[in-house]
């Protein structure tokens, strides 16, 4: 946090607990929402608290909506097990076997832990499996897709990020979150497509999703469309 910031939680009548932050080193208030649904305000020294909340009712409507949508991505994603990933599947046992087999991992659903802590215990074990997965699968795949329409790529990097599924950087190379093990194929294919047109054209101009469009023969604003119905667990 910058040096001579200030926080705060004020309970706002229509959005619940809200973190406010005067912070220096920002020019404009700004407003930050999180999947969890929490609000994060941010104002400088050179604007008043109380013009930083009139800011914030001026968005009421769009948060209220923004969050209802975070919901309902959210609830998309089943935690109930089994759960099966690519290569693995996650079973619920009330005794962990003595001996597992190396593609099923049991999670032992205790009376002794709370159902927060067993959900806790699900993600944790996810985020350990699309990692690994992510690290046999990706790297090739991107291979693959590189090699049939003719990209050329540096290095590539597996990451577990909070919004980006992934990026590519002025020397072309390919960052992927490892949380892209939770969608189907054809959006893996599209987030990999996305990042290897970024190798051509450095922005998202016409240009760029004629190519994206072009290597997902058509269905880009399709792609696109399906991929909002996801988010990175948390």
């Amino acid at each position: 946090m910058a040096k001579n910031s200030s926080t705060e939680i004020i309970c706002h009548p229509r959005l619940g607990p809200i973190c406010i932050r005067q912070n220096p080193s920002v020019k404009n208030i700004s407003i930050r929402l999180k999947s969890t649904g929490e609000i994060i305000l941010t104002y400088p020294t050179a604007r008043s608290k109380t013009r930083a909340l009139s800011f914030l009712d001026t968005k009421t409507n769009w948060i209220i909506q923004r969050r209802k949508h975070f919901q309902s991505i959210t609830q998309k994603f089943d935690l109930r097990l089994p759960i099966k990933t690519k290569l693995h599947e996650i079973r619920e046992c009330n005794k962990t076997p003595e001996s597992e087999q190396k593609n099923i991992i049991y999670i032992e659903n205790s009376p002794q832990k709370s159902h927060e802590q067993h959900i806790e215990e699900i993600k944790l074990t996810l985020k350990k499996i699309w990692r690994k997965e992510a690290q046999l699968l990706l790297p090739e795949r991107v291979e693959q897709i590189a090699q049939r329409f003719g990209f050329r790529y540096g290095r590539i990097s597996l990451r577990a990020c909070r919004t980006r599924w992934g990026s590519c950087s002025a020397n072309n190379d390919i960052s992927l979150n490892i949380n892209l093990m939770q969608l189907p194929d054809e959006l893996i294919d599209y987030i990999i497509i996305h990042e290897l047109c970024h190798t051509v054209h450095k922005n998202h101009g016409s240009e760029f999703h004629n190519l994206v469009d072009k290597c997902t023969n058509g269905a880009e604003f399709e792609l696109r469309k399906k991929l909002k119905n996801y988010t990175p667990l948390r």
